[in-house]
């Protein structure tokens, strides 16, 4: 991230956003080791070497950049399977399932 860069929040658009933490990423791929025996670093070949936490000034949701840290299937499948850090299953799931049958619904944000 370069100091010209702007920053949208992905809630309204709009680049009212603040920086509140920064990770290093050794210190991220340390603990997914550490905690998880997961590898994540594949993840920084050609990011920066922070994570940054921002979060919007309007919403207060908060957010990662550089958005393209985001994990992949493999990833979550590794956590799913595995591990009780990740649920394969949620009793949320079951709420959206309904939602989507019931209602017609052709899709269903779940914000994690």
């Amino acid at each position: 991230m370069n100091a010209q860069e702007k920053i949208y929040s992905p809630i309204t658009g709009n680049d009212r956003v603040k920086l509140v933490k920064q990770l290093h990423k050794t210190v991220i791929t340390r603990d997914y080791q550490a905690k998880l025996k997961i590898d994540v670093a594949r993840f920084y070949d050609s990011a920066d070497d922070k994570l940054n936490i921002f979060e919007c000034k309007d919403t207060g949701f908060k957010f990662y950049h550089p958005p393209s840290l985001a994990g992949d299937g493999e990833f979550y499948d590794s956590i799913i399977f595995g591990h009780d850090y990740y649920s394969a299953w949620k009793k949320e799931y079951e709420f959206g399932k309904q939602i989507v049958q019931n209602e017609n619904a052709k899709r269903v944000l779940d914000v994690g």
